[in-house]
């Protein structure tokens, strides 16, 4: 699935928006076009259903058979095939909100004091956040919290995910980057990587792999456990390349070409095992989400 805008020379505006479904022989479909799509969001673990969110800021579960609307504008995670969470304020901190995907009925509420303003993902047992308290100045720190416990990783890191088993990975930006990982409740960290330059990466519950981007050569790499392999160099597409999601076999991470509205913006996949390059949308696209 992906955003493509009707008429690329106009760009992504509210009229102009589509939710775009890519079957397996290329063939297009507009889906739900009575809704102002503007972001994306994951795959359910068995890929039958995503979540995406709308310019009015709500959110919802798309099937191929049924739309769902969830209860709070608000990014969420899979923690089962018919379970979502993420996170909401209130008055007294944050709350991970469970809410059964299928009815969009929320399920419990766990609040986690003393955090006003945290905005994060939820871990794939739906009992911690992680978030970054990053400006756009100076990196900050990536910090999980449940509602016993908050815990730091330090300065100058940001957060890149969550692995399967509950683990949480952040990148630590220093002389020599370095990929990291973590129980959440616990301070001390196991480097999975150490990188010479500028990086940034994508983590995602679906899948053990992690997938680092040097943010000035484009170069890539997977991260299966302690195995690090580069992703050979064949045509990277050449900008300013965003993550957006990896697929569940770990094998294929999908890229948007962020740029300036209309024909510059493209997305597409990089196979990580072979490096080859597909575009899915060559104009006016933004954000592809890979099952």
């Amino acid at each position: 699935m992906y955003l493509q805008a009707t008429d690329p020379a106009i760009g992504m505006t509210v009229s102009n928006t589509k939710l775009i479904l890519v079957t397996r022989d290329l063939k297009r479909t507009e889906i739900h076009n009575e809704i102002h799509w503007l972001f994306s969001g994951p795959w359910s673990p068995d890929g039958t259903a995503a979540v995406w969110g709308d310019r009015d800021e709500q959110s919802f579960v798309i099937r191929p058979d049924s739309l769902t609307k969830l209860p709070l504008p608000t990014q969420w995670a899979w923690l089962d095939a018919g379970t979502v969470a993420g996170v909401a304020q209130s008055k007294d901190g944050a709350q991970i909100v469970r809410a059964d995907a299928r009815t969009g009925q929320i399920q419990r509420r766990t609040t986690i004091p003393n955090m006003p303003n945290a905005i994060g993902t939820v871990s794939p047992n739906g009992d911690w956040v992680g978030f970054s308290t990053a400006v756009p100045d100076a990196p900050g720190e990536a910090v999980t919290a449940s509602a016993t416990a908050r815990v730091s990783s330090g300065p100058r890191t940001t957060p890149a995910g969550w692995l399967p088993d509950g683990r949480f990975v952040f990148v630590r930006q220093s002389a020599a980057s370095t990929v990291e990982v973590r129980d959440p409740a616990r301070s001390d960290a196991t480097v999975l990587g150490k990188f010479g330059d500028l990086i940034d990466a994508l983590a995602q519950p679906a899948t053990p792999v992690v997938v680092v981007h040097d943010v000035r050569t484009n170069a890539m790499w997977a991260i299966h456990g302690t195995d690090v392999r580069a992703v050979p160099q064949l045509s990277l597409p050449q900008g300013q390349v965003m993550l957006e999601s990896i697929s569940r076999d770990g094998r294929t991470v999908s890229f948007s070409l962020p740029g300036a509205f209309g024909p510059a913006q493209r997305t597409g996949t990089i196979d990580l095992e072979t490096g080859a390059v597909t575009y899915m949308c060559d104009a006016g696209c933004w954000r592809l989400v890979l099952n």
